[in-house]
């Protein structure tokens, strides 16, 4: 069991597992001044992360991509620099340029096949890449990506899920400190009650399998069994 105090919401302390997850994942990177960092994914974990990061490295040293300019722009106010990778053919091209040949350090935290991909190829040589992401579709390695991932000794860590001990350091209390500090209330886009799950299910599965466009903007969706 891990007690809540008393100065927290139940909306906040639901935002404790994937923010748990957000930290399990940064926990494995040794962060340096100076470190660039590319987080691939602007879900709750992937903007935890680039809110977080923002605050340790400074304006200019995080970059967030994804394909949704709604949850890019709250990435860019977190002070992260923000790439709309449908939107920009040569993204890879300007990440290198813009970061002196690559980033030190990347997180995938979406799962899409081509973003595993483009995680390896952004980082520059000796740089830490944490794969997050549940992933979804095969991903295949061409020879010429790993070779070019062994003569840059790139380190590949692979991540999964968080770790709770009840000890203070563990990954659940690292996230209760930082929703205690910096609230996320920004994350959660809808606070619903439960009767009205099966509409909304419907309408994010509908524009998943590219039935319908889906101009409602959701980002964390909470049910709330009290309404």
């Amino acid at each position: 069991l891990f007690p809540l105090p008393e100065e927290l919401a139940f909306e906040q302390a639901a935002l404790l597992e994937p923010v748990a997850v957000a930290f399990h994942a940064l926990r494995k990177l040794n962060f340096r001044a100076g470190d660039t960092v590319a987080v691939f994914g602007a879900g709750v974990i992937g903007l935890t992360m680039a809110k977080y990061l923002a605050r340790l490295l400074g304006p200019g040293r995080v970059f967030l991509l994804d394909r949704n300019d709604f949850k890019l722009r709250i990435a860019a106010a977190y002070g992260a620099r923000v790439i709309n990778i449908a939107c920009e053919d040569d993204w890879p091209d300007k990440l290198r340029v813009q970061t002196g040949g690559g980033v030190d350090k990347a997180i995938e935290a979406c799962g899409a096949v081509q973003t595993f991909l483009a995680s390896l190829q952004v980082v520059k040589s000796h740089a830490d890449v944490v794969w997050v992401g549940n992933i979804s579709g095969e991903l295949r390695l061409a020879e010429e990506v790993v070779s070019s991932l062994l003569r840059r000794e790139i380190r590949l860590h692979g991540c999964w899920n968080s770790a709770f001990t009840h000890h203070p350091e563990d990954d659940w209390h690292h996230a209760l400190r930082f929703i205690l500090r910096q609230g996320l209330s920004e994350l959660v886009s809808h606070n619903l009650p439960l009767c009205q799950g099966e509409p909304v299910f419907e309408k994010l599965y509908a524009a998943k399998r590219g039935e319908s466009p889906c101009r409602e903007r959701f980002l964390k969706v909470m049910f709330n069994l009290g309404r």
